[in-house]
């Protein structure tokens, strides 16, 4: 195991460690000095438990100075108080991207809860704000999936109190919703509460300008809806007077709000490279001329020869048959 030399910035020093629990602070200083480490290793370091080593990483992980992934401690691109550097820091080390570890969200023991709550001020904060942002008492099931969003994946307490009031607000309390929703804000690299304030303000806008579109501004689209959206605005960055366009093309060909027939007509002006309503007028022009000069040949050939000097008279219809059998009898005789 190898240690660096650590100096610990002055701002820290006054403004920070006095109000950090000692132990969290020795639990900083161990990370700072490996650079990068585990649980394992921390915890045989200083000689405490595993569960105290977490709560301290999560601790600072809050304060943006660490990060945890899979039990793998590493400091946080972005901590302002490391000066000094060691060479080891000066290795530029990357904090995990905020997405999930794994398809399947854990399940943690109500003990393992228990200590956190116990151990942990913003752990036990998280849970007294998701259960007033709800409305109602957490049941163990609530809290597992709230303790996933911070600790699974890896989201900032600010940014899960962003999460419940933006699906509270849509009239959605299910905790299955809120984690999609959680999920979703990851994989499209949402972790700083100022983009997602940002994204929301967009995202609410643009939401009701394609309900509009689609005929359905009395209601709120539900989760599959939204995900359809953030596709076109953020993935696909297509601008809103293409989607509107898309959406009412849709309802004049559907009679309804399909969203998937939306996605289609997107997805398709999205591949070949449409960012204008003229793209989209050129190409449909182009390909009406297309099939009238189909039309125009499939007629030509069923209209019957133009009638002229030479065919203009009922013409005689010969029996080649016939003919050809008379002259074999001719040349028999």
């Amino acid at each position: 195991m190898e240690f660096n030399d650590v100096k610990l910035n002055s701002d820290f020093i006054k403004n920070i460690m006095p109000k950090a629990p000692a132990m969290y602070t020795l639990v900083y200083i161990c990370v700072l000095s490996m650079g990068e480490s585990n649980v394992s290793d921390i915890s045989h370091m200083l000689n405490i438990t595993e569960s105290d080593v977490t709560a301290a990483v999560m601790y600072w992980q809050d304060r943006h100075l660490l990060n945890i992934n899979n039990r793998n401690i590493y400091l946080n691109s972005e901590n302002e108080f490391i000066s000094g550097k060691t060479e080891l820091s000066q290795k530029g080390i990357q904090k995990p991207k905020c997405h999930y570890i794994s398809d399947t969200e854990p399940k943690y023991d109500p003990q393992e809860i228990a200590m956190y709550i116990e151990k942990n001020e913003d752990v036990r904060n998280l849970f007294e704000m998701s259960q007033q942002k709800l409305g109602r008492l957490l049941t163990q099931s609530d809290m597992n999936t709230i303790f996933s969003l911070y600790y699974w994946l890896n989201m900032k307490i600010e940014t899960i109190e962003l999460l419940f009031d933006y699906c509270v607000s849509n009239g959605h309390k299910n905790m299955r919703y809120i984690e999609r929703v959680a999920i979703d804000w990851c994989e499209s690299g949402f972790s700083d509460a100022d983009d997602i304030r940002e994204q929301l303000k967009n995202y609410n806008t643009y939401y009701r300008i394609i309900m509009k579109a689609f005929g359905q501004s009395g209601r709120n689209p539900v989760a599959a809806e939204e995900k359809f959206m953030m596709k076109w605005i953020n993935t696909y960055k297509m601008p809103m007077d293409l989607i509107t366009l898309a959406c009412e093309k849709t309802v004049m060909n559907t009679g309804k709000a399909s969203f998937n027939y939306a996605d289609g007509i997107i997805t398709k002006w999205h591949d070949s490279g449409f960012k204008v309503k003229a793209d989209v007028e050129a190409a449909e022009k182009a390909f009406a001329q297309s099939k009238q000069k189909q039309a125009d040949q499939k007629t030509a050939e069923k209209q019957p020869p133009k009638m002229n000097k030479f065919n203009s008279y009922n013409q005689r219809q010969y029996d080649y048959g016939k003919i050809e059998k008379m002259m074999r009898e001719e040349m028999d005789k």
